[in-house]
C-alpha cells in the first residue's frame, strides 16, 4: 500500500531526483523532507553494520520498524497534505526512501520486493542499471544528508501530535470531530509554525494556536498535556458536549456504585466469607478495589467539568 501511493504520486515529467544536501536548494528542503532522508541514513548505516556482525535478526527489525513507524506513519501521511497542496517537493523523496528501503529489505523479503522493485524501474531506473533488484546495489548510507537539527524539530512535532492524539483518545473525541487546540513550546514554535498545516491534519486540531508562552493559552476548563517539548492545551469545551458526556458520567457512576454495593454486601456475609473459597473472596475484594478505583476516577472526571 505504501510504494502504491508512492507510485500514484509520480506524475509524468516530474524531476526525481534528490537536491544536494549541501546546495542553497538542498538546505531549503523542507523539514520533514531532511528528517525521513537523515533517518533513513541512520538506519542504512546501522543495518550495514549489523549485517556485517550477522546480526539477522536485529537488521531485518529495525527495517522494518522505520518502514512501518516512520516512513508509512509519519512521512506518508505528512505528504500527503503537501501534494494535496499543489507542492509536489515530496515526491523525490517518496520515491528515493522506498527505493532504499526495498533495497533494504530483499535479502529478507526477496519476492514482493522485486515485484514492486520492477514497478518502480518504470519511474525511476536504476542508476546503475542493474536489471533485477537481487544484483542492485545495497543502500549505503550518505553522512551528508545526516541532520541532527531536523531529527530534534520532527520529534518535538510528533510529541506535539501525539499529545492531542493522546487527549483525544482519552476523552473519547470521535475521530472525525475537530479541535480546537493550543501548542505551547518556546523552542519549538518556529518548527510548529512551519509545520501548522500538517500538524492541524494529522491531530485532527482546528483552529490551532501556536504559542511560545503558556501564559497566552487559556487554564481553565482546559485539559492540558505537559511534554518534553512543550505542552498542547485544548479547550474541554470544544472536545465534547459538556452536558452529554456529564450524562453519560453519572449514569457509569450509578452503575458503579452499585456493583460497590453488591461486593461490598457479599463481602459483608460472614456465611459467604467463611464458606466460599479463599480464592473466590479474595477475587471479591480484588473486584471492590478496581470498582472503588473506578467509581473515584469517574467522580475526578465529573469534577473536572465543572
Amino acid at each position: 500500500n505504501a510504494s502504491r501511493f508512492v507510485f500514484s504520486m509520480v506524475e509524468e515529467g516530474d524531476d526525481l531526483t534528490l537536491p544536494a544536501r549541501d546546495t542553497e536548494q538542498g538546505a531549503e528542503m523542507a523539514v520533514e523532507d531532511r528528517w525521513i532522508l537523515s533517518r533513513a541514513n541512520r538506519v542504512f548505516g546501522d543495518v550495514d553494520g549489523l549485517l556485517r556482525r550477522f546480526e539477522l535478526g536485529e537488521a531485518a527489525r529495525q527495517l522494518r520498524d522505520f518502514f512501518w513507524d516512520e516512513f508509512a506513519d509519519w512521512y506518508i501521511e505528512l505528504a500527503k497534505v503537501r501534494v494535496r497542496e499543489g507542492d509536489r517537493t515530496p515526491v523525490p523523496v517518496l520515491v528515493h526512501v522506498l527505493d532504499g528501503l526495498l533495497r533494504g529489505l530483499h535479502p529478507f523479503m526477496p519476492f514482493v520486493t522485486e515485484e514492486i522493485w520492477q514497478r518502480l524501474q518504470a519511474i525511476h531506473p536504476d542508476p546503475g542499471g542493474a536489471p533485477m533488484l537481487i544484483v542492485a546495489r545495497y543502500p549505503e548510507p550518505d553522512a551528508a544528508r545526516i541532520d541532527d537539527q531536523a531529527e530534534r524539530s520532527m520529534e518535538a512535532v510528533q510529541e506535539f501530535v501525539r499529545g492531542v492524539r493522546n487527549i483525544r483518545a482519552e476523552r473519547r473525541v470521535e475521530a472525525s470531530h475537530w479541535v480546537e487546540t493550543y501548542i505551547v513550546g518556546a523552542e519549538a514554535t518556529e518548527v510548529a509554525r512551519t509545520m501548522q498545516a500538517q500538524i492541524e491534519v494529522l491531530a485532527r486540531a482546528r483552529p490551532l494556536h501556536i504559542v511560545e508562552h503558556v501564559d497566552d493559552a487559556p487554564s481553565e476548563g482546559v485539559v492540558t498535556s505537559v511534554l518534553a517539548t512543550g505542552r498542547v492545551v485544548l479547550p474541554m469545551a470544544g472536545l465534547f458536549d459538556m452536558e452529554a458526556e456529564r450524562e453519560r458520567l453519572q449514569k457509569q457512576i450509578g452503575e458503579a456504585e452499585q456493583n460497590v454495593g453488591r461486593i461490598e454486601g457479599k463481602l459483608a456475609n460472614e456465611g459467604f466469607v467463611s464458606k466460599a473459597p479463599a480464592a473466590v473472596v479474595e477475587k471479591e475484594r480484588e473486584r471492590l478495589a478496581t470498582e472503588r478505583t473506578r467509581l473515584e476516577g469517574l467522580r475526578e472526571s465529573v469534577a473536572e467539568l465543572g
